[in-house]
């Protein structure tokens, strides 16, 4: 008969579990085999074995322990994803550290454009020639003024003094003369005599001066209210006021005209 003994240990001090003899006949075949174990080993070891799946870490419990909330647990690690530590943030350092914001300007839309129902970022306009809407636009300041000033001047009248019988008045682009005082405009005696074609009274001023409506109109006719002899025009060819007598009349002038400027 032949004996083969097999020793169970762990390498704490080489520490023996237990033993196994093995008995074979003179043919090799196994007869019988013994097991020799200590009993509070194996023991320990059932108890292991019972407890083994509550040993492991479940997954709830590792992101847990990884998210540290509250900083309760002491981590240890001179890396995390390639990064020292001084390359993150403690949760309170948030409110005591300052960070300079990050440019984010785009000539594209991929921030988010601001529209008609959602904000968002614009880009700014410095004209007013947008003929259709666009969306993510915003005018610029300095074209708000333009605006501000053009309905300033809508609502602003101007006056402008030719001779003491002659007052220009302008307001939103539309310009009026008025002539003659209270005693009327003595026409007959400036001329003097010229009779028999339009005479040149004054030159308009720039700013003043009539819009042409073209064609073979030239010539905007002052009504006369006395004095019907005499008459006044604005020339819009060539920006004058010009008078024209007869001669037959003597009496004084009051007249009103006004013309569009687009001055």
């Amino acid at each position: 008969m032949r004996f083969e003994t097999k020793i169970y240990n762990y390498t704490e001090d080489e520490k023996v579990i237990g033993a196994e003899v093995i008995i074979y006949n003179e043919e090799g075949d196994k007869i019988k085999s013994i097991t020799v174990v200590d009993e509070n080993q194996i023991q320990a070891l059932e108890e292991a074995l019972e407890s083994i799946d509550s040993r492991y870490v479940l997954q709830t419990e590792l992101r847990e322990l990884l998210e540290n909330e509250g900083e309760t647990t002491d981590i240890n690690a001179t890396e995390l994803n390639g990064y020292q530590g001084d390359s993150f943030l403690l949760r309170d350092e948030r409110d005591t550290l300052s960070f300079k914001p990050k440019s984010h300007s785009s000539s594209s839309t991929e921030y988010g454009a601001a529209s008609t129902s959602n904000y968002g970022h614009v880009k700014l306009r410095d004209d007013l020639n947008a003929s259709n809407y666009n969306s993510a636009e915003a005018l610029s300041s300095h074209q708000g003024k333009v605006l501000n000033d053009s309905i300033n001047a809508l609502s602003a009248v101007s006056k402008h003094s030719l001779h003491s019988q002659f007052k220009l008045v302008k307001r939103n682009g539309v310009v009026q003369l008025t002539i003659g005082d209270a005693n009327g405009w003595d026409g007959e005696s400036w001329i003097a005599g010229r009779t028999g074609s339009w005479i040149k009274i004054f030159d308009i001023p720039q700013g003043y001066r009539p819009t042409s409506p073209g064609g073979d109109v030239k010539n905007i006719y002052c009504p006369n209210l006395y004095g019907y002899h005499l008459r006044v025009r604005i020339n819009t060819t060539n920006n004058e006021i010009q008078v024209y007598s007869d001669g037959s009349d003597n009496k004084p002038f009051f007249g009103t005209v006004t013309w569009i400027t687009e001055d």
